[in-house]
């Protein structure tokens, strides 16, 4: 009697497994599915890891997994590298930050003492940029060199190593799954296809938005490109792609059109957006956050970047603060700095009118995160364009009345329990924003009608639907 073959799918883990922070937006997702995975316990079910050095493909054991999870999961503080404090050092303005801790310093020293640090400080901080300028533009004259070395040296590693049998996890039949930040990793693409034509398999790919493509004034450096170059060989390599919204799958549907690559099956996943914040303890409340609920505030839980608009907030909170707009309450950010804000940022802090009512905050737990929506007024989330618009259904997840923009698939994530408005249109934000505060009444009808009519979706709903979206490619 003929063995018949197994059929295995496998899930990408790499982004999760190489995050050093608590887990936002994309890691989420790919947390909560692994997550889902391992309860479910499935036999025919694997994990693994590509390496972008050696352009392999490894298996990855589940309680390795398990053990990851649990300190995301009882929100444990995930300690960063030396390199991620180092980025985010430079981040946040680290030329003021470097002359701050010079002037905290000096004040303590003896006079002369206290002088001659100066001028060694001084002279580090621009031995430091004379270095930094010189070796940017070497790489910048010589970008293409760097390129086509690294390029050769992918290949001899690809073409020696793939070749023996141990390397190949994946067999024929198989499906490959990546929900993941795949663009970041060095010839992802190329590699599985030259594995798929190999072996047969099969492979569902994610799109949670071409944003970098529509919209490159608004994202960092030449992303723009390499967007481009992925999902042009997305297109070849998969199978089925899934998008988190029918705005982005017609983005995308539309981009490869326009591109003239095959167009692979398409179709459309609602991302989960309960979070189970009942993990922590209360000895794990950061000093800021206790503050804040002791107070009234607003919230807007997003990366600050530019995309994210929170320049719109900024304006609106500097102008009531200048009209002397009587108990103003606090605006609450939530997110780590991204791109093109050290400006926004540093407005912030130095207004005289805003650096009381505008408060940031950074990695919080998801403990700290849901006793801040639990206790907000009503949350904000002015962004220019999404994906899907995971804040605004965390926010009625919590029964929290939202004003949004009305932008992409946000009207998708909100439906009828949110009040849209144009992203840029401040003066009708700033109006909307005072109706709401002068008239609590409407935003408790608002929370009412959410508390009765809005189901929250689990990440359980969401594993469910994405494994028989891979049935039906079976």
């Amino acid at each position: 009697m003929e063995n018949k073959q197994v059929t295995i799918t496998w899930l990408n883990v790499t982004t999760f497994t190489n995050w050093k922070g608590n887990p936002v937006g994309i890691v989420r997702t790919e947390m909560e599915l692994i997550r889902y995975l391992l309860k479910s316990n499935n036999p025919h079910v694997k994990f693994c890891i590509y390496e972008s050095k050696s352009r392999l493909f490894r298996e990855v054991e589940a309680f390795k997994l398990n053990i990851l999870l649990k300190d995301y999961l009882t929100n444990k503080k995930i300690k960063k590298d030396f390199l991620n404090i180092l980025l985010s050092f430079i981040r946040i303005n680290w030329k003021e930050k470097f002359k701050n801790k010079v002037l905290n310093i000096i004040p303590s020293l003896p006079f002369y003492i206290g002088k001659i640090f100066w001028y060694f400080s001084l002279v580090f901080f621009r031995i430091s940029r004379f270095l930094y300028r010189i070796f940017r533009y070497i790489y910048l004259k010589n970008r293409s060199k760097f390129t086509n070395i690294s390029n050769f040296i992918n290949r001899f590693q690809l073409e020696n190593k793939l070749k023996p049998k141990k390397y190949m996890l994946f067999k024929k039949n198989d499906v490959f799954i990546s929900v993941g930040m795949d663009w970041n990793l060095a010839d992802f693409l190329p590699t599985l296809y030259k594995l798929k034509k190999l072996h047969l398999f099969k492979v569902v790919l994610f799109c949670y938005d071409i944003i970098p493509i529509k919209l490159p004034h608004l994202c960092l450096f030449n992303v723009a490109n390499s967007f481009s170059l992925y999902f042009c060989n997305l297109a070849w390599v998969a199978d089925r792609v899934l998008s988190i919204s029918q705005n982005s799958q017609n983005d995308l549907a539309t981009f490869l059109n326009e591109i003239g690559t095959p167009v692979p099956k398409l179709s459309t996943i609602e991302l989960g957006d309960n979070i189970d914040y009942k993990t922590g303890k209360k000895k794990e409340i950061s000093d800021a956050v206790t503050d804040l609920l002791k107070k009234k505030y607003l919230l807007c839980v997003c990366s600050i970047e530019s995309r994210k608009n929170h320049e719109l907030l900024y304006k609106i909170y500097s102008r009531l603060s200048v009209v002397g707009y009587k108990n103003l309450p606090i605006l609450v950010l939530v997110g780590f700095n991204g791109w093109g804000v050290n400006d926004l940022i540093d407005k912030i802090q130095k207004d005289p009118f805003t650096q009381n009512k505008i408060k940031i905050l950074h990695d919080l737990t998801d403990y700290e995160l849901g006793l801040l929506y639990k206790n907000c007024l009503f949350t904000l989330f002015p962004s220019l364009y999404e994906g899907w618009g995971l804040p605004v259904r965390e926010s009625l997840a919590w029964g929290k009345f939202c004003l949004s923009s009305n932008s992409s698939s946000l009207p998708e994530a909100g439906k009828n329990f949110v009040e849209y408005l144009d992203p840029i249109d401040t003066m009708e934000w700033m109006r909307k924003i005072k109706f709401f505060l002068e008239n609590p009444e409407k935003v408790k009808e608002k929370e009412e009608y959410i508390r009765k009519n809005f189901k929250p979706r689990s990440w359980h709903q969401f594993g469910e639907d994405l494994f028989k979206s891979i049935q039906d490619e079976n």
